[in-house]
């Protein structure tokens, strides 16, 4: 089947029904998901290239119709786990290539795609969850690669995400549903994940470029935000055995989002070392400690009281 993917790209380019051709590109996509072999994306780049644009251009389609036929819906989970494979588990494939697949070759499909997004009352619309995913994988690119948050597309995109989704009344309201103990699951709907998860990830790994034309400042975002970010990470930090895997994506974006915006990360970090209980949180934290303090200063605690435990728990905590 592999030998015809180039054949079944080109027909997918120019037909406007082509449901067998879906369902065949999967099934490759599937295998290649199965064996990760970097040579399938050296052979077919531009026929995967044609498909990864194929897919940003369908997004931004004026038409949800699409979203209810499985050959689609299916295609597009495939795909978003491909993206995700690319990210993630080719290392001798080079950023440019990658960049060239993930990101979108015109703002106007971003813009179309909002456009899209904020006419959707429905919270769990599986278009949101379609545009998470993507979303989602450019931003943990953008994590690994942040000289191409440099790129006029992104630098646009950012600036959207947090002037139209994170300094907003939704995004407030949806936080302040973490602020309680247990965390109802009802809570968790495809578009609250969106804004807590996906657009707390995107802008984290914007600020961690330390961008000169944002349109807010750090401080600006640690005031409007910081309180609510603390007292979510001290509510739970004592429960985390418990968490949901809704409530520990959440918890990820929060805090990750709360790192670039802390002036002074080792004092948050020490202060949450002081209340937790968790034995996971507080290894975790002495994990990060590790890596940002210089020796003199890491040996400088009062106490200076040191811990036996196993090296792997120090692996496992940074993996």
């Amino acid at each position: 089947m592999e030998n015809n993917f180039e054949q079944l790209l080109a027909t997918l380019q120019t037909s406007s029904s082509y449901n067998d051709g879906l369902y065949e590109i999967r099934d490759v996509l599937e295998k290649q998901n199965s064996e990760l072999l970097s040579s399938f994306i050296s052979q077919y780049y531009q026929s995967i290239l044609i498909l990864e644009r194929w897919a940003w251009q369908f997004l931004s389609q004026n038409s949800h119709q699409w979203i209810e036929e499985s050959n689609y819906l299916e295609l597009f989970h495939t795909l978003a786990l491909f993206n995700k494979n690319l990210v993630f588990n080719y290392d001798d494939i080079e950023a440019d290539i990658k960049a060239s697949l993930l990101i979108p070759e015109t703002i106007d499909y971003i813009n179309v795609i909002f456009e899209r997004f904020d006419k959707i009352n429905d919270e769990n619309h599986p278009f949101i969850s379609i545009v998470s995913l993507w979303y989602d994988n450019l931003s943990n690119f953008l994590h690994a690669n942040p000289e191409f948050q440099m790129s006029s597309i992104i630098i646009h995109f950012n600036h959207y995400i947090v002037r139209n989704y994170v300094m907003t009344d939704q995004y407030k309201a949806y936080l302040n549903q973490l602020h309680q103990s247990p965390v109802p699951q009802s809570i968790f709907t495809t578009k609250q994940l969106f804004y807590i998860k996906t657009c707390s990830l995107l802008s984290c790994a914007y600020f961690f470029t330390k961008p000169e034309d944002s349109p807010y400042t750090p401080e600006e975002l640690i005031h409007h935000f910081g309180p609510d970010y603390l007292q979510i990470i001290l509510l739970h930090g004592h429960t985390v055995e418990s968490w949901s895997a809704q409530l520990l994506t959440s918890q990820n974006g929060d805090f990750l989002w709360f790192l670039p915006s802390k002036i002074s990360l080792p004092d948050t970090l020490l202060t949450i070392l002081k209340i937790s209980v968790s034995n996971k949180v507080r290894l975790c934290i002495y994990g990060i400690l590790s890596e940002i303090l210089c020796d003199k200063k890491a040996w400088r605690h009062p106490s200076k009281k040191v811990k036996q435990i196993p090296i792997f728990f120090l692996l496992k905590c940074k993996s």
